[in-house]
């Protein structure tokens, strides 16, 4: 009696599970009792594996971020998809070189450890393999870039009425990428040019942020540009500049070689500035004005200040890199020589995937050049110590799951 009286009640707190999980609005995880799933079907308080095999289909590889500065792979359920969702196999996973960083050192304040499965695995490209009954637009084979899945906008929030997705005061969540297999609503999967590969289809997700970025920039015919830093959305950035007209683009770094690919990429100037000033080399070349537009694409406090003091009067500096201290910025001079201060944060979404795309498979944007390094899956802590410790000229390393 007891036994069945057991059985009974786990049948029904799986059937609820499945209900809840299935009508929650991004469909990642839910509330039960007290108990979270998410569509791995890893429960983060308990282990329950007959919750595991009816709430997820067969297992899959996946990263997970047990604790800043350790990282294991793990065998965990296939997410399982529903009616309006399709699931892409990963072919290509670009590690964030800020982002990804910056979980892996336990930098950001209010994270909790383990991080789901996949986390922070954002920049991606795929094949879709099941395709919900109610997905129009998409079929199985279709190559996509699915994203941003670290912020799905809901369409329908105040800042997202207005365009600015970026802003979204209530962003769903997808799964992320350090995994076999990645579940996403299909109206935030985009389809891939057919002359892009799946290597270039991972950068899209860096290049739509930094085209965001260079629209708060608002880079103009013959204007003069800094771009501080050089790692690869700092690249990306530059060639933008040089898309839209500036006539002269001045980057820095403290990196030679990626000093290197930014002369490849078309910067005018480069400045090493752990030998070089970079206010006073920026001055000397602009007869002593600065440059009408600046942007920290490195996030740090020294960098964010860079950017304000190498502009003329009436210039703007944008906000671009990951900060996670304050900094100090010289408000006298802002104010007297009526500078501006924005902040690019994140990607339009679809609007900025499918421009980014458009670039790269024009030809007009050169992200391929950005990948140094391919690797498997489960080298990825080997990869982010050559990223964390700037090895083997790495700029851009792609995983294979």
């Amino acid at each position: 009696m007891i036994m069945m009286t057991t059985a009974i009640a786990a049948h029904i707190i799986v059937e609820t599970a499945f209900i809840l999980d299935k009508f929650s609005p991004f469909l990642i995880q839910s509330d039960l009792f007290g108990k979270r799933f998410n569509s791995y079907g890893i429960d983060e308080k308990i282990n329950n594996a007959a919750l595991q095999t009816v709430l997820v289909g067969i297992g899959m590889k996946a990263i997970v971020f047990v604790a800043p500065n350790k990282i294991v792979v793990k065998e965990v359920g296939k997410p399982r998809t529903y009616k309006d969702d399709v699931l892409v196999k990963m072919r290509a996973v670009a590690i964030c070189n800020s982002t990804d960083m910056h979980f892996l050192k336990g930098e950001i304040e209010g994270i909790t450890y383990p991080l789901p499965p996949g986390k922070p695995g954002h920049e991606c490209s795929g094949e879709v393999t099941e395709v919900g009954e109610r997905v129009e637009g998409l079929k199985i084979g279709d190559r996509v870039v699915p994203g941003p899945v670290y912020a799905l906008p809901c369409n329908h929030c105040y800042y997202c009425v207005q365009g600015k997705e970026e802003l979204c005061e209530n962003p769903g969540f997808a799964d992320y990428a350090y995994a076999e297999y990645l579940k996403i609503p299909a109206k935030y999967c985009y389809k891939m040019p057919e002359n892009l590969s799946f290597e270039e289809g991972a950068l899209i997700d860096l290049l739509a942020c930094a085209l965001h970025g260079a629209k708060r920039s608002n880079f103009s015919v013959g204007e003069t540009v800094v771009i501080v830093g050089q790692g690869p959305a700092g690249l990306l950035l530059t060639q933008l500049a040089n898309l839209a007209g500036a006539s002269k683009v001045i980057t820095s770094d403290i990196s030679e070689s990626r000093l290197k690919f930014a002369r490849k990429l078309g910067a005018d100037v480069t400045v090493n500035a752990a030998k070089e000033n970079l206010v006073e080399k920026v001055l000397e070349l602009t007869d002593m004005k600065g440059v009408d537009v600046a942007v920290d694409a490195v996030g740090r406090p020294a960098t964010a200040s860079q950017a304000v003091d190498v502009l003329k009067a009436g210039g703007r500096a944008v906000i671009f890199g990951f900060h996670l201290k304050p900094a100090q910025i010289n408000m006298a001079r802002v104010f007297d020589r009526e500078l501006e201060i924005k902040a690019s944060f994140r990607t339009v979404g679809e609007l900025d995937y499918r421009t980014s795309m458009n670039l790269v498979s024009s030809g007009k944007i050169d992200v391929r050049s950005l990948i140094t390094h391919h690797m498997p899956l489960e080298q990825i802590r080997h990869a982010l110590e050559l990223i964390e410790k700037d090895l083997e000229g790495v700029v851009k390393v792609i995983l294979k799951p």
